[in-house]
């Protein structure tokens, strides 16, 4: 309907051109990576997954450490470092067997791992090969998160082994050396459980204190005795015979009730977590000191750790129901009220209720914020909050947590590297590359330096800004003790960058000077060759893009020793890439026949490449851009043919489809343009181009002029892609196509009611877009425009109709241009605008003279015609000519 329907379409052919581009296209990709510990991502869950551990929390732990595992190409050490904090997050949960499979994945032996074995003999409670593991390993050995679990073990041995003294004073340290206030609560359980389970009692001393138990049975004293004696059996390994004795003692006095209630919690939480349940629950109902219910709390949170272990899942939701079910029936003790509700989060997170674990949390920070357990309860919802992906929650609070009071140096820096990451996972990019350049770098190891500073420049990048990221490069105080390889790394991206911005002259000129530098490493030069050679293809000079080509080739086929395993594992990829490269520099020369030639070979040669499927998509490029679009579209059409069935080639063949979906239209076959269009929605939804294909789908709906079905797709995009950036394209070709389905000519009643209906909607949805705040002159100018058009071009009929909708259309249109040109105008405009603004502005002028002409008052049209000209021979706006000579028309009425 609209005479601009052809610029919309090509606007949308422009923008899915650069999609299939990057899609198909994108050798940068297989260059250069960073190491896969220091993207983002990893980085995050490597450093969650110690926190949780440290923090006590090893579902979290495990979840976070098998999750950072998965990812491809660790390095060595961080891959032994992940599995050692995996190996400790199964020692706490009590898979003893799953932790010394874990440690087999490690590499080499260090004092860490003999650590980490001890523990798993503890475990197995085989506490001699525990301090046959543990000897020779001290403190310092270790780093400072492992320091505590030494001192523990160091504790535990020495109490199995009658070592009372030296275990205290291990246990001591164990507390003191804790790294978070849960890790503290839970060494003090440990201690409480040793002391019970842990010791040697010979057989004369177990005879006595039998004896005197015996006697005492009927004495005030008989409890005390009795306790003394079920600790003693359990010493010796008696704990069934223990749990018998503890059961035939009465006469227990009132205020020891709890303290035999843990006891008996502590003798059955191995052979029956039932009754360890009950026993721990009912010293909570005591409501003892707070020592002891926190030991009880801990108990219950090995009950439900211990069946999980042993995979008896149901039991361990069981435990925790119950948990649940008891607390809600009984009034909380402030004295205990936040290690309560953090157990019992702990507890939910253990059997899967992340809900009710973060709600547990949340209430704990709003009801003591002022506990010792606070910044663990934070790192316990950011660690949620990462589990769930929900990053920006994740930002809020972790600068909670760097507020906290007491944090250590090492544990703000930590967090506030967090806090960048994070920001960068959920897309705030200039929130990100401020928090990078705030995190402090002296204190960084060079290799995590350089890792930073590299994601600060990445930031700068995607929040739009290549020339700040550019400038950070070159400065010497930024770029002070950042190694080189990571300098090198930066400044490919930087390049890249400008090359995409379209700035070719700027990324040449840094690319040419790069490739200059004596250090320059393998991975680098080649990845720079490239991008020249592209930036050489922009500018007409495939000379150049030649003869890297061939460079690149050379070099993949000899490589030296200083190449990294990474670029030695893709060389064939980019032998066959640079074939490509070479090929469509010989296009761009103008030699056809040799460019043919050469995508023959490269088929030939590599057939089962990347590059060989996509020859093919570059071979049809060719033809379809000298008006053959008949051998293009059987190109194109090769692809899905071949590949179809290789998951490897699936973006080329979604590439492919596309492609040859524009071909079939420009030939006039938009019904063989839908099918292949929905061949990409079907068979790639993932696919960038998904959502282009339904945008062009409902784009040959309308040149079929099937508005209803055009409609349809229109309204299924802003469904399932709410968030994305061309959103308000298809908001706009909605709005034109309710325009369409309103100008039909209708007979029937309800028709006639329905095309009212959607004029109504197309006149909402053109003046919503007009007044969305932020967005782009060239839109609101479109919006309104059309807005006027479809308020100008009334269903009323009748003269006095007619003037009225005039009016009102005026107005509209007056509107859109002072918007668009500044506050003064008609006077004088404030501002400059792009082409595509100034189109829409000069449709709008155009139709405001069009209006006055129709109505006769000459005076009026001839003025804006005069604005026209004027504001057209400055070149603010189109249309001078055509104003000129509607002048010359008017001339004299």
């Amino acid at each position: 309907m609209f005479r601009f329907l052809r610029i919309f379409a090509l606007s949308i052919l422009a923008s899915v051109s650069a999609v299939a581009a990057v899609e198909a296209d994108r050798v940068a990709d297989l260059l250069a990576r960073p190491p896969a510990d220091h993207d983002p991502d990893s980085r995050v869950r490597l450093g969650m997954a110690k926190d949780a551990l440290r923090d006590g929390f090893s579902e979290l732990a495990v979840v976070f450490a098998r999750d950072a595992l998965a990812r491809g190409n660790l390095p060595n050490a961080a891959r032994d470092a992940q599995n050692m904090v995996l190996a400790s997050a199964l020692i706490e949960r009590g898979d003893f067997s799953g932790a010394d499979a874990t440690l087999k994945n490690v590499s080499a032996g260090s004092k860490q791992k003999n650590l980490m074995q001890a523990l798993i003999a503890i475990g197995r409670e085989d506490y001699q090969a525990a301090g046959t593991f543990l000897h020779g390993v001290s403190a310092s050995d270790l780093p400072e998160e492992l320091r505590p679990w030494f001192f523990l073990s160091t504790a535990l041995v020495r109490m199995a082994t009658g070592e009372r003294v030296e275990a205290e004073e291990a246990f001591a340290q164990a507390e003191k050396n804790a790294v978070s206030s849960a890790q503290r609560e839970r060494f003090a359980f440990v201690r409480v459980w040793a002391g019970v389970m842990l010791g040697s009692v010979s057989n004369a001393e177990l005879d006595l204190l039998e004896e005197q138990w015996e006697a005492s049975q009927n004495r005030e004293d008989g409890a005390a005795f009795g306790r003394l004696y079920v600790i003693a059996l359990a010493k010796t390994g008696q704990r069934e015979k223990s749990l018998e004795v503890l059961k035939k003692i009465t006469g227990i006095p009132k205020d020891s009730e709890a303290d035999f209630a843990l006891l008996e919690g502590l003798l059955s939480i191995s052979s029956s977590r039932e009754r360890a349940r009950d026993a721990f629950l009912r010293v909570i109902a005591a409501r003892p000191s707070r020592a002891m219910q926190t030991s009880a709390l801990a108990g219950l949170w090995q009950c439900v750790q211990r069946a999980d272990a042993d995979g008896k899942k149901e039991e361990a939701i069981l435990v925790a129901n119950a948990v649940e079910n008891f607390f809600a029936g009984i009034v909380s003790d402030e004295n205990t009220r936040d290690i309560e509700l953090f157990t019992r989060a702990r507890i939910a997170l253990s059997v899967g209720n992340v809900r009710l674990a973060g709600t547990l949390a949340t209430e704990l920070l709003d009801r003591n914020p002022a506990s010792a357990l606070v910044p663990d309860t934070l790192r316990l919802l950011v660690g949620i909050a990462i589990r769930e992906k929900e990053y920006r929650r994740a930002v809020s609070l972790l600068e909670r947590l760097r507020e906290t009071p007491g944090l250590s140096t090492e544990d703000l820096l930590r967090t506030g590297i967090l806090i960048a990451d994070c920001n960068f996972l959920s897309k705030d990019f200039m929130l990100a590359a401020d928090a990078y350049g705030k995190v402090d770098s002296a204190r960084l190891t060079p290799d995590l330096r350089g890792a930073i500073f590299f994601q600060r420049i990445l930031s700068e990048i995607r929040s739009g800004s290549p020339e700040k990221a550019a400038a950070l490069l070159d400065s010497a105080e930024e770029t002070k003790g950042v190694p080189a390889d990571w300098q090198m790394r930066c400044e490919c991206v930087v390049i890249e960058a400008l090359q995409e911005r379209g700035q070719a002259t700027a990324a040449a000129a840094r690319a040419k000077e790069f490739l200059a530098r004596d250090d320059l490493l393998a991975d680098f030069r080649i990845r720079i060759l490239w991008i020249q050679s592209l930036l050489a293809l922009e500018v007409q000079n495939p000379t150049l893009a030649q003869k890297n080509a061939d460079l690149i080739a050379e070099l993949a086929e000899n490589f030296g020793d200083e190449v990294s395993p990474q670029l030695r594992a893709v060389a064939p990829e980019l032998r066959s890439r640079s074939a490509l490269l070479k090929a469509r520099a010989t296009f761009a020369e103008g030699k056809e026949v040799d460019a043919l030639r050469l995508l023959k070979n490269l088929r030939d040669r590599y057939p089962g490449s990347a590059a060989a499927v996509m020859s093919y998509i570059e071979e049809g490029r060719f033809y379809a851009s000298t008006g053959r679009h008949d051998l293009a579209l059987l190109c194109f059409e090769k692809v899905p043919e071949r590949y179809s069935n290789e998951r490897a080639f699936s973006r080329y063949v979604a590439v492919a489809y596309f492609e040859a979906a524009q071909q079939a239209a420009t030939l006039g076959r938009p019904a063989e343009a839908v099918r292949l269009m929905d061949a990409v929605v079907t068979q790639f939804p993932e696919s960038t181009l998904a959502f282009f294909s339904r945008l062009r789908q409902a784009d040959f709906f309308r040149i079929l002029n099937d508005f209803d079905s055009a409609l349809a797709v229109y309204d299924q995009l802003i469904a399932k892609y709410p968030r994305h950036a061309d959103l308000r394209r298809v908001e706009m070709s909605r709005a034109d196509t309710l325009l369409a389905i309103a100008s039909r000519t209708e007979k029937d009643e309800a028709a006639r009611a329905a095309k009212a209906a959607a004029r109504t909607k197309a006149l909402a949805a053109y003046e919503r877009l007009y007044s969305l705040p932020d967005e782009p002159p060239a839109l609101k100018a479109e919006a309104g425009f059309k807005w006027g058009y479809a308020t100008e071009h009334t269903l009323a009929v009748g003269k006095e109709a007619e003037l009225q909708a005039n009016a009102a259309a005026r107005k509209i249109y007056w509107r859109t241009v002072s918007g668009i040109l500044g506050k003064d105008v008609p006077a004088k405009p404030e501002k400059t605008v792009d082409s595509a603004a100034g189109y829409w502005v000069s449709r709008a002028l155009f139709a405001i003279a069009e209006s006055y002409e129709k109505e006769g008052a000459f005076k009026d049209a001839r003025d804006v015609y005069r604005k026209i000209d004027e504001w057209g021979k400055s070149g603010l706006i189109p249309g001078a000519s055509y104003a000129a000579s509607r002048l010359e028309a008017l001339r004299g009425k």
